[in-house]
């Protein structure tokens, strides 16, 4: 539980800390895993951003201030987006970070996408508002699967040393996520037409 500031930061004392952990899940106190708490997140970001924010800070520590702001701000929102999440805990555990360059996701998933692209297309507000609203409801089923897909494969690498296995998972899932996503991006669009 974030009641109190983590220990990078209590033990800058009065003073900015030169520099915060590398590990994004250390610096909010949480746990490295692809489950967290959003409540314990939003809890632990408002402790440091009190401490850290620039109006409190001394004249002549307002612009580093101002530059650990922006980066706590920036790991929070990456934190809270659960693909972004991924890629945090993966080059947490690995070490390196993922690339989906070399990933293409499997032909029928990519004929599917593109079909859906262009029946898209074709729909238009308010016609064919039914159909609209049946493909979103399909494609935001389908993303929680993909990410209870992401979930699953950090939780079951649970004690095994072996990456591999894990960022083939993730390289599936979150090469499909990013489909998934544009195509519910741009039903969003035609409804908002």
């Amino acid at each position: 539980m974030c009641d109190t500031l983590p220990s990078w930061l209590r033990e800058a004392g009065d003073s900015l800390p030169s520099e915060i952990p590398r590990n994004p899940f250390e610096i909010f106190g949480l746990p490295a895993a692809f489950e967290i708490s959003r409540e314990e997140l939003d809890r632990c970001y408002r402790l440091i951003s009190r401490k850290l924010h620039p109006d409190h800070a001394s004249l002549d520590q307002k612009e580093q201030a101002k530059e650990l702001s922006a980066k706590i701000n920036r790991l929070v929102a990456e934190l809270k987006d659960p693909v972004r999440r991924a890629h945090l805990l993966y080059s947490h555990l690995s070490q390196k970070s993922l690339s989906l360059a070399d990933f293409k996701p499997s032909g029928a998933f990519l004929m599917e996408m593109f079909e859906l692209q262009d029946e898209l297309e074709e729909l238009n507000f308010p016609e064919n508002e039914e159909r609209l609203l049946e493909l979103e409801n399909e494609m935001e089923n389908r993303r929680k699967q993909a990410l209870l897909g992401l979930k699953t494969a950090f939780e079951n690498r649970t004690g095994s040393p072996d990456l591999a296995c894990l960022e083939s998972t993730l390289k599936k899932e979150l090469s499909e996520l990013a489909y998934l996503d544009r195509i519910l991006n741009r039903v969003g669009e035609k409804l908002d037409e």
